[in-house]
């Protein structure tokens, strides 16, 4: 399941490093955009790329094979012949979320493997690689580590590489004088992040999104953890996370598959033994705000963030397609044309999700004069929210469309594409089908999906059935949109109360959207079997449903106090007084508790507790939709 909450305008986290205190609010008539610009955008198309609308693109086709090594190492291959050589990867799940206590211990590991081996130092190392035209490479990052080898296909450059390559994943021998090259390297790099603004928003933006969650620090360590790494601490790491059961190998090049079975198993016996890491958990949704970093100079950084995805979610598909159009490609996104194009305040301004493990973050990130910060902080605030609120047009997605199915096969055009392609799929479990699947997947989506996405909550492309029931009245998808999007900023990590859950719609949908905790009550049995149903389903563990009248139960239990309470009691029973009055009595509400209701009179003659003001009211057909703000004197 996925853990992905919806995309939340007044959840995001903000971090500018400014470099002035003015705000300036931008006049719509003060548009600078260039005329040559707009003279370029209305310009006729190129004859050549109007000839191919509507023709399919060619597409490599893929045979994925896959199996394990006898000590657990999960292989993908693809045979290419055109080339005398071969490309392999292996990757690990030996990132940085993996430092434990010890930020840096991931990267600096990896950085020391082809520092020394027995019998060679770095130097020998990089002379046998090169003396054979191969080429080895490395690195570390927040989910994986990884190492790479490009040889000559021909069996006596092969082997020899192999060989060579073996020694260095397998036997690593982190010589003393390179430890210290090596940390003294990262440090001098700590200094020069000190004069990179965008280095700092974007470490303050992690600290912030991420908490104690191990996605936190930054894969190179602190300047505190760094010169503490030890020998021992990175002998241990290695043993734990460089094994057999914890690799992926992709391989793609001139082999056969007899041959590539042959090499994947040497490479894997030469691993240390040892079963896959356990998976990090998932991070717990943060609080949003506004951070501002002080610094020297005439051009501020915004970025704004919040979780986003991990690379399971079934949405992945949908969620890309609507980045693209709202600001992952270049000119033409929604947020290219209204802050560069119509107003000229930035140079360049995108989005983008960056799916891991779990859930990573969804970015958007520019440069302004620092003057025009405080006005295009705003901007990008409105933009994001109007385009959530519309979604995009039909236009926008068949041109997104267009250019995905012309730019896609440039990433399988290459055997060093090829197999960056084949990693990822393996370590992060994607089915052998899944550069198709995208294709397919992305080519059918139509605006109502690609919006859903984007707004819809955890579980926003499931669709459960409810049960027939006699009075279940589930609020109206249009009407729920609109509660959840007046509940944006107030339902991340709320204690939810829902006393007549019927189909459980609302409840669910709190839960969606980031509710800490939820209680769903209802009197009928069917009903609260199918809510159970439904929890079961999505495997959520922070919802609870009990059979219990609602009345009889707020008026009897011990009461806990709740963020947000739904009140959508059944009709022409006069429920709503009652059930109000034993919410306040009782001390069922927090202080500034969010209160809705659902009646067929206007809110204004519900005779409601005095300390409730209303905040928002609709009515569609003969229903009053309302939502209430509880104020007590010891919250003002």
């Amino acid at each position: 399941m996925s853990d992905r909450k919806s995309l939340i305008l007044p959840g995001l986290i903000a971090v500018t490093l400014v470099a002035a205190s003015a705000v300036y609010v931008l006049r719509p008539s003060e548009s600078v955009a260039s005329p040559a610009l707009e003279k370029a955008q209305s310009a006729s198309k190129l004859q050549s790329l109007a000839e191919l609308d509507g023709k399919a693109p060619t597409n490599r086709t893929l045979d994925v094979q896959s199996w394990t090594t006898a000590e657990g190492a999960k292989v993908l291959f693809v045979e290419a012949h055109e080339l005398p050589m071969f490309d392999m990867r292996i990757l690990f799940a030996a990132g940085s979320s993996q430092d434990g206590d010890v930020p840096g211990l991931a990267l600096m590991t990896n950085a020391m493997l082809n520092e020394g081996v027995p019998g060679k130092d770095v130097s020998q190392i990089a002379s046998g690689f090169e003396g054979l035209g191969a080429d080895f490479g490395n690195g570390a990052y927040r989910d994986m580590a990884l190492v790479s080898l490009r040889s000559l296909s021909a069996s006596d450059k092969r082997d020899a590489a192999l060989a060579l390559f073996d020694d260095v994943i397998g036997k690593p021998t982190f010589p003393a004088d390179s430890l210290a090259r090596i940390k003294n390297q990262i440090l001098a790099g700590f200094e020069y992040q000190k004069q990179n603004p965008g280095k700092l928003a974007s470490l303050e933006l992690f600290k912030r999104l991420y908490g104690d969650h191990p996605y936190a620090h930054p894969s190179e360590g602190n300047a505190d953890s760094v010169p503490k790494i030890s020998l021992a601490q990175l002998q241990a790491f290695h043993a734990k996370a460089y094994t057999a059961g914890n690799a992926v190998i992709a391989v793609v090049g001139d082999l056969t598959r007899a041959e590539a079975e042959a090499m994947t198993a040497k490479v894997s016996a030469s691993l240390p033994r040892g079963p896959a890491l356990a998976k990090i958990a998932q991070p717990t949704e943060p609080k949003a705000g506004l951070s501002h970093i002080e610094f020297p100079s005439k051009q501020t950084h915004l970025l704004f963030a919040q979780l986003g995805i991990d690379r399971a979610d079934p949405d992945y598909a949908a969620l890309s397609m609507g980045n693209q159009i709202l600001g992952g490609g270049g000119f033409g996104t929604r947020l290219m044309s209204e802050v560069r194009e119509k107003r000229g305040l930035t140079y360049g301004v995108y989005s983008g999700f960056s799916p891991m493990q779990v859930r990573g973050p969804f970015m958007i990130n520019l440069q302004t004069r620092a003057e025009m910060s405080g006005g295009t902080l705003r901007l990008v605030e409105q933009v994001l929210a109007d385009y959530l609120k519309t979604g995009p047009t039909q236009k926008e997605l068949d041109d997104a469309k267009r250019e995905l199915a012309g730019s896609f096969p440039l990433s399988t055009a290459s055997n060093a594409d090829i197999v960056g392609q084949l990693g990822a799929m393996g370590f992060y479990n994607l089915p052998l089908s899944y550069l198709e699947d995208f294709m397919k997947q992305s080519q059918a989506l139509t605006v109502d999906q690609v919006k859903a996405a984007m707004i819809g909550g955890e579980w926003g492309s499931r669709k459960l059935s409810f049960p027939d029931v006699v009075g279940l009245r589930p609020t109206p998808d249009r009407v729920r949109e609109t509660l959840f999007n007046w509940l944006a900023p107030y339902i991340a990590g709320a204690k939810v109360l829902d006393p007549f859950a019927g189909s459980g719609a609302l409840f669910l949908e709190a839960l969606s959207r980031g509710a800490s905790q939820a209680q769903a009550l209802d009197a009928s049995n069917v009903a609260v079997s199918s809510l159970k149903e439904h929890l079961g389903t999505l495997r959520c563990t922070s919802g609870q449903v009990q059979t219990a009248d609602a009345l009889r139960y707020l008026e009897t239990q011990a009461a806990s106090e709740y963020d947000v309470v739904f009140l959508d009691p059944p009709f022409n029973q006069n429920l709503l007084p009652t059930v109000c009055t034993l919410l306040e009595d009782r001390q069922w509400l927090a202080p500034d508790a969010w209160i809705y209701t659902e009646s067929e009179t206007a809110p204004s003659t519900l005779g409601l507790p005095g300390s409730w003001r209303l905040h928002r009211e609709q009515k569609s057909g003969r229903v009053y939709y309302a939502l209430w703000h509880r104020l007590v004197e010891s919250a003002v």
